[in-house]
């Protein structure tokens, strides 16, 4: 996963912004060459690529999805952590805008969040760096095996209270919940 991660970030990084990507047929020929590369050569597997240039949106499918049917970009993936990387990118884009600081608290942002709650209390740049503290039963083993409506999720936010060993920006915690929030 990783190769393939890397294989993605250089085609967006090196190649799509050389000469040679004039056009959507010279991005969509250096993301296929890379791509097709990367996928099993059994057949099973795929890829659902967006690539985003010039201020237009390209959607390239490789192979095939899930039950033998050809990738579509609708096609749904369980990105399981990887989805991390992808809300630490929007976190950061919006800090090279101005629109927020590390330093400012999510309850500042989600209403919903009881200010006076321990969750209150917990910043952005904690949720991103996994030093907020905030760990709920179902971040660890034995994984559950359901999962929250936002409603629920957000009772469960609100119901946290940090211990000694959870104390927000004392300590490095991975926490799903906590990416969820972000």
């Amino acid at each position: 996963m990783r190769l393939f991660v890397t294989t993605v970030a250089m085609v967006l990084f090196a190649g799509l912004t050389s000469a040679r990507a004039d056009t959507d047929a010279d991005i969509e020929r250096l993301v296929s060459d890379m791509i097709r590369q990367e996928l099993p050569r059994d057949g099973i597997g795929g890829a659902a690529v967006a690539v985003r240039i010039g201020g237009r949106t390209l959607f390239l499918n490789f192979g095939m999805a899930a039950a033998g049917q050809p990738m579509t970009s609708d096609a749904l993936f369980n990105l399981a952590s990887l989805r991390k990387v992808f809300e630490a990118v929007v976190i950061a884009d919006a800090i090279n805008r101005a629109e927020l600081r590390l330093s400012d608290r999510v309850a500042d942002d989600v209403s919903e969040l009881a200010r006076s709650h321990d969750v209150g209390h917990i910043t952005y740049g904690q949720l991103a760096t996994h030093t907020s503290g905030l760990l709920l039963p179902q971040d660890h083993p034995p994984w559950p095996n359901w999962g929250y409506t936002l409603p629920e999720f957000i009772a469960a936010l609100n119901s946290w209270r940090a211990d000694k060993e959870q104390a927000p920006g004392e300590q490095h915690i991975y926490t799903h919940a906590g990416y969820v929030l972000l």
